[in-house]
């Protein structure tokens, strides 16, 4: 396997382990655990800990070494607020350039996390949440958007963990999927914008109640 292969490798290996909460935020990263744990050597790991850095995944300081991002109050409310305005933009945008196929592909990912929900697949669940969400830059084509959406997406998949079960077993998780999906299907923006800022602003609300942050109010 050549080098390029080994950090891209690396690199989805540790950001499952990030997203999926195999370590608590704020926690070292040790290269020399994550080389023995995946058998690589120190050159791709270093070169994947530095994409999760560009990702906003991982911080990395001088002399002291690696560690998974951590977050205040503050700084989730303003990811919230970003995802809205590029969200809200984007889908209204692929309401207009491609309805059927974006009411198509929701439908389709919402039938599967119905699935999930059912089964208690709690990690399936996460993956359709935001596949759900990154859906809606299916005719979106600024690259810069879109790159600068998925490192929210990233940071926020990895905070979701932390709440998916609740929002699993409470069904509020499936019920404001499904007012989304139903404001696309009746092309109502207005409700559309209301709900996803209501959905936003829950999962801020659930983060905040199952977590112990230091908020910088």
């Amino acid at each position: 396997m050549n080098s390029d292969n080994l950090m891209i490798n690396a690199t989805e290996a540790i950001r499952k382990d990030i997203i999926y909460g195999e370590y608590k935020l704020g926690e070292p990263l040790s290269e020399i655990k994550i080389c023995k744990k995946y058998h690589l050597s120190k050159t791709p790991v270093r070169e994947a800990l530095a994409i999760l850095q560009n990702e906003g995944l991982v911080n990395r300081i001088a002399r002291r070494g690696s560690f998974v991002f951590d977050i205040t109050v503050s700084e989730i409310k303003q990811i919230a607020e970003s995802r809205y305005l590029l969200e809200n933009y984007a889908i209204q945008n692929s309401m207009i350039a491609s309805p059927q196929i974006l009411v198509n592909k929701l439908t389709e990912i919402y039938e599967n996390m119905v699935k999930a929900a059912h089964l208690n697949d709690h990690v399936a669940f996460l993956d359709l949440d935001t596949e759900f969400h990154k859906s809606f830059f299916i005719s979106c084509n600024n690259d810069y958007l879109v790159n600068f959406y998925n490192v929210l997406s990233n940071k926020s998949q990895a905070l979701k963990y932390f709440v998916v079960k609740n929002a699993i077993e409470g069904g509020g998780g499936l019920i404001s999927h499904k007012s989304i999906l139903d404001d696309v299907k009746n092309n109502n923006i207005d409700a559309l914008s209301e709900n996803l800022k209501q959905h936003l602003t829950e999962w801020i609300n659930k983060y905040i109640l199952n977590t112990k942050l230091n908020s910088s109010y």
